[in-house]
């Protein structure tokens, strides 16, 4: 908006209005793209002054859509990071001219390149290809095997072997893919200590550089000249960061670094220190500047590369499952290990839907439910208990991989994706959540449901079709209004899914504290737990198998006694439906969803038996939007095995208010 506008008298409101508002969207562009500017080049806020730089930063925009960068390929390559732009979303354009057009350098930029995915994905229904899908592949292939995602040559200079052929008339970088670009290193005491610890690599004789990635907030000259004295101590310090060896998201990469001044806990708040969503999650860019995945796996790798690149977007950078999407909802997962690329696509986290299909926000905000709001008691007085060993590694990993500094929203994650948890208090504490006095009537009426001798309502079967719907319509009526109801929420996958659609308040009354069933009533679980080294007791919400089989629309007829299910019970699912994985991954959503349109639209009111349930959902497995790739025990034992090294502290039968976010990387001394 030029300055004649902005100062322009408009007759009418509604034009008026609609110029204000581009000029509110185009300040908080540039606002939001300063901010995040002052992030990856923290020297250059020195130049504003300080009532300026915290004005900036109060207003927290840094998630906000950004002005973008127009970028001379064959100028600025070494001096700006194409994919941490891509990651951050920062939107950038470039130039195509004879410059970039002459070498195989930018190839993965060209629209050539760029024309046949083109090509591909519209025959292909929008699926990206690998790279030897390519028509132009056999041409094609050495520029792309020879240059990296950071265009560099792998074919220049080597690795150096020898920590003493450093000459001291060569320029020495450091380069920092959470930053900027390459940083010069001035002083001349780190480079031995940084050839020790560090991967590195010379190229053309001239140019040092790291093929580690690593993290310094503040400029290392300045640290140095405050302590002098330590300064080799210290050096060392900082270099004493975690190996990548377990946690590399692709083969080939073996160091990630992440430093910060002091190695400690800190209690639910941010870190001066970047996200660890690199170490562990399914990201297709390496961290390496110079370092490639071995054999097979570099055309699958490229290929993504150029997706990524091309979608310019702020999701998070995805592994692509062979084949695996499903309409609407793409199911493309984490890997936690070192395997090559073909075997690597394992479901072990969830990855966050888009925000138009579902409400949510993209990775790297918080997952949250507009409008709804923690129970700050609850959150200090509760008790994690994950009886599913895959839901705390699950629920851990988001929590590493995605920025989580939030206990309400890291348990909202595991609401959204149905992962099973449960929130218990310590007996003696339920009268913190006393908020309601009921009425002498109201205490008399919800306490028969928990008096002896009373006697739960069942489905009776008589004849099925819609008036069975009706009965079973007002049976889930009467369990999602009794208290206990919110147990339902944290009972994950199915029954969450169930208990959200019927009754969607149920997730702000879950968030609001224990239900009258345990503060009134003392009617939920009751347990033996050892937290901090003392045993007390403890108790929860919990629903009866009854009611779990009520909210499932079980029945049984009077022919052979036989069993009948309107929605198929969580077993099941887990046992014959690839799509369920322990939590409701996006094409699972989708499923559910699909069944829900036939009976609640399509008035399809159809009860199933086991067997045929079981045949219904194997069926679903042969569609084409079936995942190629299913999990195993063997995954979630090399997961937890990884997290034991660095992130040793276990998610299960632990307070809430002991869980550190973001949990800090415990190095080296907990490694083999």
């Amino acid at each position: 908006m030029s300055e004649t506008e902005l100062f322009y008298i408009y007759p009418y409101e509604n034009e008026a209005q609609t110029a204000a508002n581009r000029a509110r969207k185009q300040a908080l562009s540039i606002l939001g793209f300063l901010t995040w500017f002052l992030t990856v080049k923290p020297g250059w806020g020195d130049s504003l002054s300080i009532e300026d730089r915290e004005f900036v930063t109060s207003l927290f925009l840094r998630d906000r859509p950004k002005t973008g960068y127009l970028i001379c390929l064959s100028r600025d390559f070494q001096e700006i990071n194409l994919p941490h732009l891509v990651n951050c979303g920062v939107p950038f354009h470039y130039i195509w001219t004879n410059d970039e057009a002459s070498t195989g350098r930018f190839l993965r930029l060209s629209p050539e390149y760029y024309s046949e995915l083109a090509e591909f994905q519209l025959v292909h229904g929008g699926l990206f290809p690998d790279l030897e899908e390519l028509p132009s592949y056999n041409l094609w292939k050495e520029d792309l095997l020879r240059y990296d995602w950071f265009f560099q040559d792998l074919l220049a200079g080597r690795v150096g072997e020898t920590k003493t052929d450093f000459s001291a008339s060569w320029n020495y970088f450091i380069v920092d893919f959470q930053h900027y670009g390459a940083r010069p290193v001035r002083n001349p005491d780190f480079i031995r200590t940084y050839a020790q610890k560090f991967k590195c690599r010379i190229s053309g004789g001239q140019i040092f550089y790291t093929a580690c990635t690593f993290y310094r907030q503040n400029p290392i000259d300045d640290r140095i000249q405050e302590q002098s004295k330590q300064a080799t101590s210290r050096l060392l310090t900082w270099a004493e960061e975690p190996f990548r060896d377990y946690l590399g998201p692709s083969s080939g990469l073996e160091a990630d670094y992440e430093s910060s001044e002091e190695f400690g806990r800190l209690q639910a708040s941010r870190l001066s220190s970047p996200t660890l969503r690199e170490r562990i999650r399914e990201f297709s860019i390496p961290m390496s500047p110079t370092r490639r995945s071995e054999s097979s796996g570099d055309a699958g790798i490229h290929s993504r590369w150029a997706r990524e690149m091309a979608e310019n977007n702020t999701r998070p950078l995805r592994r692509r499952s062979s084949r695996s999407l499903s309409p609407g909802f793409a199911s493309e997962y984490a890997s936690l290990s070192n395997s090559e690329p073909s075997n690597s696509h394992k479901d072990i986290i969830p990855e966050s839907r888009e925000t138009e299909e579902t409400g949510l926000p993209t990775a790297g905000t918080e997952i949250a439910y507009v409008g709804y709001k923690w129970n700050e008691t609850w959150l200090r007085q509760a008790v994690l208990i994950c009886r599913d060993e895959r839901s705390w590694i699950r629920l851990k990993i988001y929590a590493i991989c995605y920025e989580c500094d939030d206990i309400g929203g890291l348990l909202e994650f595991a609401i959204r994706f149905g992962l099973p948890f449960q929130l218990c208090v310590k007996l003696n504490d339920v009268h913190l959540f006393r908020n309601e006095k009921l009425t002498p009537m109201a205490r008399e009426v919800t306490g028969a449901i928990y008096s002896p001798g009373y006697e739960k309502p069942t489905l009776e079967y008589k004849g099925g079709g819609a008036s069975l719907y009706k009965s079973y319509l007002a049976g889930v009526s009467a369990i999602l209004n009794r208290p206990e109801a919110v147990a339902f929420i944290a009972k994950g996958g199915i029954l969450r899914y169930l208990a959200e659609k019927y009754r969607p308040e149920l997730i702000q009354i879950f968030m609001a504290g224990p239900s009258l069933q345990l503060t009134e009533f003392q009617r939920g679980e009751q347990m033996i737990l050892t937290i901090g080294g003392i045993e007390d007791y403890y108790t929860a919400d919990e629903v009866s198998d009854g009611q779990i089989k009520t909210l499932l629309g079980h029945v049984r007829t009077g022919h052979a006694n036989t069993e009948l299910y309107l929605w198929p019970p969580p077993e099941l699912l887990e046992q014959f439906c690839d799509h369920m994985k322990g939590y409701l991954s996006n094409g699972m959503h989708q499923y559910l969803e699909l069944l829900w349109k036939s009976i609640h639209v399509d008035k399809n009111y159809e009860w199933r038996t086991i067997s045929k349930w079981k045949a219904y959902l194997r069926h679903g497995n042969k569609s084409n939007f079936a995942p190629k790739v299913i999990p195993n025990s063997e995954d979630f034992a090399k997961g937890k095995h990884i997290l034991s090294r660095s992130f040793p502290i276990k998610w299960d039968c632990i307070a809430l208010k002991d869980m550190i976010l973001p949990e800090v990387f415990d190095p080296i001394p907990h490694r083999d």
